[in-house]
């Protein structure tokens, strides 16, 4: 079930962030994080739904309905046509189309908020992904404590979505490459 997040779902949340392996975090958050602080859990799910808006996967059949990924954007306060985005999927659920599904979801609800491009970083060193990323279509920003930026431009009808670089930025995040 994909719905948008509630402040209800700190718990999932948390328990989520214990269901990544370790390099799965380090890659999403760039550091071993371990637990979410009751501020952070806060930030997360107490949200405006229009600067910041957040989807949630939850397995509804399962005992306590675990969530199983999010996808978030978060609109930069200097230029309110930019959002930055982030997908995760827990590693049991990867590669099932969940990040997929969750990323439409949010790039969908941002271009309907007017947001034009989404701005996303990845590990300065990561070559490999730099060049995906810029073989798909994203622009690369700038470069700064051991990190790249890059912006993925949106088109201004959500229903154009499929004819731009986007859905392939964002299939190879959800894929697990970026």
């Amino acid at each position: 079930m994909f719905r948008p997040i509630h402040p209800d779902d700190k718990p999932r949340l948390q328990e989520g962030l214990t269901k990544l392996s370790p390099a799965s975090r380090y890659l999403r958050f760039f550091s071993p994080i371990d637990h979410f602080t009751d501020r952070q859990l806060r930030y997360l799910t107490e949200i405006d739904y229009e600067n910041h808006f957040a989807w949630v996967a939850i397995c509804p059949d399962a005992v306590d309905s675990p969530g199983v990924g999010v996808a978030r954007w978060i609109r930069l306060h200097d230029d309110p046509t930019i959002a930055e985005g982030a997908v995760t999927v827990i590693d049991e659920f990867q590669g099932k189309g969940i990040g997929k599904t969750l990323l439409w979801l949010a790039t969908y609800s941002a271009i309907e908020r007017g947001v034009r491009a989404f701005q996303m970083y990845t590990l300065g060193d990561n070559s490999i992904v730099h060049h995906l990323l810029e073989d798909l279509g994203a622009h690369p920003v700038a470069s700064e404590s051991g990190t790249q930026e890059y912006r993925v431009p949106l088109p201004q009808d959500p229903d154009e979505l499929e004819g731009t670089p986007a859905p392939l930025v964002l299939r190879a995040a959800a894929e697990g490459r970026i």
